[in-house]
């Protein structure tokens, strides 16, 4: 006897066990030679001696024996031979020099077992026996013997038995108080048991007892719940089972206590969630029965089985005790404002089926204690504050049906282990940190329908057995969209719908759209997204641009088609578009966002995809693809540098001692200076920054300069060379030599200026991409900091003025010379780290991001004064989560403005950090503030606020953060 450890099953114990019945045919072998053969072989041996002792004479001259016939000889090789107890079939070969005959005999029935044939002539033979398939529990033998004159040969044939297993009573039912159960197992064969995961807790093996009827012990432990529970027990070997069920009563005790018991665990929570001040709280606390306490509901024999309080007020954190709710099969707290850590408590909840959580505050990690719960359909933990990662323990939850976890921070990777929930219908993580590749194991959940995984940092390739998943067609879309981008192309084959549908003006397209050009863009937009207000006058300048080199493109909208036609006349829409009313379903996996952008090939196959590429790289995959449109030469090298450095200025300051912006031209060859483009794009580039108030007002205040430098290429591409050595990065990242740029720079001010300089480098692309660099001011001691520092401002002229003005807003006049905080925030950074804030809050003795604050108290906030003023109501100035890029710890003025999503202008915050700066500098240190003043000047020049969007809860189209050297101008020009 010995214990076997599987460790594919958690808490289940085997043991194993050899019958005695398999040693039965040795000894039945050994019963073959009888008494009788055993005194003959004695007496033969013995005779020889006794000749010879008595051969002392010689004997007289014998005759030799007349001649006889040859003796027979049978040569065969087999001995014994083995039959399965299902039946068969065995052919025994041999030699026989004479004629002979064979016969089967049986000491059991002779009918089990035949021969054929049972005679032949001399020479090779063979015979074949044939065995009828076996009932008996017991082996059974017989003899084959081949016999040719007086020689035999003798087989033995065994046959084995039928594998046979049995328990004598399959039901035991034990009190509360536990015990001991004996199972009687009857077997012939080794044999194992398992005792069942949901009651491996409370069933423990103790012994066996005898061989060949074993008598199986096993402790039952005491039920201290009042619900009774069974659990099983099934002995087994290969496809033979017994299943024994286990029902133990549950604790008898008087109802009176327990109802006292829950009503005190409810009280405990009530209190601790803030009950006085929840929206419904009818009967708490009040005598009567907890069934007619609001959200309370009962069984029949008065105990808890569903809490269901969603979004009705609770605060706090959920409290110790709760594990007490035994019979608990709902618990419903969505949408509520509850803080704390889930209780790993919770875990002992074993008649749980729903755990809804969902919008609410819980931080921590999920308890892996969770995994206990065999009995849970549904686990809501989505869009709270939870971190860590995803415990692999949930993977035991054979009978949940949906897991939503989405909107969290939750990190690490995907345990492979959700592949064993076996009934997993709806899998929900999304919006979360998670990394690594996609799990193969999720191609096992057969019942998997939805499978949402977007706006993680997932990577790799996705599985192929996902792909071959039926739940692949519908929800590649929401698996494919990282935030990184970090979903591989290879191995994806999606193409386009079959579709057939009409346009907003009474035409119609179809599939034959993709075969009439090179490339196919499918365009999704929705009129109120400012995003999509952002890029469609990019994407129609792009469409310009290459639809000679065989690009086509359509649209799709889910508004009317008023909307849409009314946005298409907008924005000047070239190409078809459809409102997709009629036909909902055909373009669902490419308008789950606006704005979408998917590109066909000829033949219909998704080749460039929002979902897996950022959009704003869709110029560059057409330059790639098509070529360099509108005539642009990435061989073209320049020849004439005699410009480079020439100084043309753009406008004095006719105020004030001068505010001095450079703007500098990269990528620009000679060609391109020669014929204008260059001056045009810095005159357009100084337009577009007054564009916005306070600049706008206060324009008379500055010197603008444009800087001519001469790039000896036009693109970027590896092998070209440009005057500032741009470059582009990850996402909207670029960037290039910021020591080059400030000598330019310098060939329009002087060295004493350029600690207060903003410069702008206007990059020859139509990428849309933006990034500003700033430096620390040169120390003085005399200095009053008010926003102090050179700043390098780098961005694409892109494809459209639309863009590129949303850029420089952003860009030169919020970072480089404003010295304000990004104000929008992805989800996935979730909460801003400590030495972050301590770094940001460094920069603020320099005078810069008065526009975010780690407070998100109205009243010690750094824009407190506009809060409550009425006169700025229309803005919606108050308190606002999400800054600097992190979700969490930074607060913002507004929900949007310039600084976050760049649509629109600069709200009253940043106004006044902007009014503030341009007058310290055109007037120096002895000006003084009033704000009496600033508000005079705002409210007279203040524009509407374009309409707010959501903060972005994943990687949008936004520009870089800005990059902080923690270095001066002067330092830098030190490091070449």
């Amino acid at each position: 006897m010995y214990l076997l450890h599987r460790p594919e099953h958690n808490q289940v114990y085997y043991r194993r066990w050899q019958s005695p019945i398999l040693h039965n045919h040795k000894r039945l072998r050994e019963t073959l030679i009888s008494p009788v053969m055993k005194k003959l072989l004695i007496f033969s041996a013995i005779l020889p001696v006794l000749f010879m002792a008595c051969a002392e004479e010689p004997l007289p001259p014998v005759e030799p024996p007349a001649p006889t016939p040859e003796e027979a000889e049978i040569k065969i090789d087999v001995t014994s031979i083995v039959i399965p107890a299902e039946g068969g079939s065995e052919t025994i070969r041999f030699n026989s020099s004479q004629k002979w005959e064979a016969e089967v005999k049986s000491s059991q029935d002779n009918s089990w077992c035949t021969i054929s044939p049972k005679s032949g002539a001399a020479g090779d033979a063979s015979v074949t026996i044939t065995a009828k398939a076996s009932n008996d529990v017991n082996s059974r033998t017989a003899i084959l013997t081949i016999k040719s004159g007086k020689i035999k040969k003798a087989i033995n044939v065994s046959q084995k038995q039928k594998d046979a297993l049995t328990v004598t009573s399959s039901v035991f039912e034990v009190d509360a108080e536990g015990g001991d159960i004996s199972i009687t197992v009857k077997a012939n064969i080794e044999f194992e048991y398992m005792i069942s995961d949901e009651c491996a807790g409370w069933i423990s093996f103790t012994g066996t007892k005898a061989m060949t009827t074993h008598n199986l012990s096993f402790a039952i432990a005491s039920n201290d719940e009042t619900k009774s529970r069974q659990g099983k027990i099934t002995i087994y070997s290969g496809s033979l089972q017994e299943e024994i069920t286990i029902k133990q009563k549950g604790k008898e005790i008087s109802y009176e206590e327990v109802w006292a018991k829950e009503r005190e665990i409810l009280m405990n929570f009530y209190t601790a969630t803030g009950g006085d001040n929840w929206t419904d709280n009818t009967n708490w606390g009040s005598a009567l029965p907890v069934s007619e306490w609001y959200g309370i509901r009962t069984d029949e024999d008065g105990m808890v089985i569903d809490i269901c309080l969603y979004s009705n007020n609770l605060t706090g954190t959920l409290p110790e005790g709760l594990s007490g709710l035994e019979r608990l099969s709902q618990f419903d707290i969505i949408d509520n404002h509850l803080t704390g850590s889930i209780p790993a408590e919770l875990g002992q909840l074993s008649n749980i089926t729903l755990l809804y959580f969902e919008k609410n505050e819980f931080s921590g990690s999920i308890p892996p204690e969770l995994g206990n719960l065999s009995h849970l359909n549904y686990l809501e933990l989505a869009n709270n504050q939870l971190t860590g990662s995803i415990p692999p323990e949930l993977g035991r939850l054979s009978e949940l049906e949906r897991l939503s976890l989405f909107n969290n921070f939750l990190s690490g990777s995907i345990p492979p282990e959700i592949g064993n929930m076996s009934s997993l219908a709806q899998l929900y993580l999304y919006g979360n940190s998670l990394t690594g590749s996609i799990p193969a194991e999720l191609a096992e959940l057969n019942n998997l329908r939805e499978c949402v995984l977007w706006g993680n940092q997932l990577s790799g390739v996705v599985p192929e057995a996902l792909r071959e998943h039926p739940c692949w067609e519908t929800n590649w879309h929401l698996i494919l969209h990282q935030s990184n981008y970090g979903i591989s192309y290879e191995g994806l084959e999606i193409y386009a719908p079959e579709f057939s549908v009409k346009t907003i003006d009474g035409g119609n397209i179809s599939n034959e759209i993709f075969a009439q050009n090179k490339y196919t863009v499918l365009y999704h937009f929705l009129d109120w997204c400012g995003f999509s207000e952002v890029f469609t006058p990019r994407l129609v300048a792009i469409y310009d641009m290459f639809k000679d080199l065989g690009l086509g493109a359509f649209s799709v909208t889910s508004q009317s088609d008023d909307a849409a036609a009314e946005y298409v006349k907008k924005h000047r829409i070239p190409w078809p578009c459809t409102t997709n009313q009629k036909e909902t379903g055909t373009f669902i996996n490419y308008i789950d966002r606006s704005p979408t952008v998917a590109v066909f090939d000829s033949d219909g196959k998704v080749v460039f995809s929002s979902a897996l590429s950022d959009y704003g790289e869709i110029a560059a995959f057409f330059t790639e693809k098509l070529g360099s449109p509108n005539g642009t030469d990435a061989s073209y090298n320049s020849t004439d540098y005699s410009k480079d450095g020439d100084v043309r200025i753009l406008q004095k300051a006719s105020k004030g001692n001068g505010i001095d912006i450079i703007l500098i031209g990269d990528g620009y060859s000679d060609r391109l200076i020669a014929d204008g483009t260059y001056d045009r794009t810095m005159d357009q580039a100084m337009e577009l920054f007054f564009k916005a108030e306070p600049y706008k007002t206060h324009r008379d205040m500055f010197n603008v300069y444009a800087v001519t430098a001469v790039s000896q290429n036009e693109v970027y591409a590896t092998g070209t060379s440009t005057a500032v050595e741009g470059y582009f990065g990850s996402s909207m990242h670029v960037g290039g030599n910021d020591a080059k740029a400030m000598e330019y720079a310098l060939k329009a001010i002087s060295d004493d200026k350029l600690n207060d300089a903003l410069i702008i480098v206007m990059m020859n692309s139509t990428a849309f991409a933006g990034t500003c660099y700033m430096y620390d001011p040169v120390h003085s001691a005399e200095l009053d900091y008010f926003g102090n520092g050179t700043s390098v401002a780098y961005f694409p002229v892109g494809v459209n003025e639309e863009a590129l003005e949303q850029l420089i807003r952003h860009e030169a006049g919020g970072h480089g010379f404003a010295k304000l905080a990004d104000e929008y925030a992805y989800r996935n950074n979730g909460a801003i780290p400590y030495f972050e804030v301590a770094e940001t809050e460094a920069k603020e003795e320099f005078g810069w991001w008065k526009n975010i604050d780690f407070t998100n108290n109205p009243s010690d906030v750094k824009w407190s004064g506009f809060i409550n003023d009425e006169r700025y109501s229309d803005e919606g100035i108050g308190v606002f989560e999400g800054g600097l890029t992190y979700w969490m710890g930074v607060y913002r003025p507004t929900e949007d403005s310039a600084m976050n999503s760049g649509i629109g202008g600069y709200n009253a915050p940043s106004r006044e950090a902007i009014y503030y700066r341009i007058h310290k500098l055109a007037y120096g240190q002895s000006w003084e503030y009033d704000r009496n003043d600033f508000i005079k000047y705002d409210l007279d020049c203040k524009t509407p606020q374009t309409r707010s969007v959501n903060i972005v809860n994943s990687s949008y189209d936004l520009p870089a953060p800005p990059v902080i050297t923690g270095k001066t101008w002067k330092e830098r020009m030190n490091d070449r």
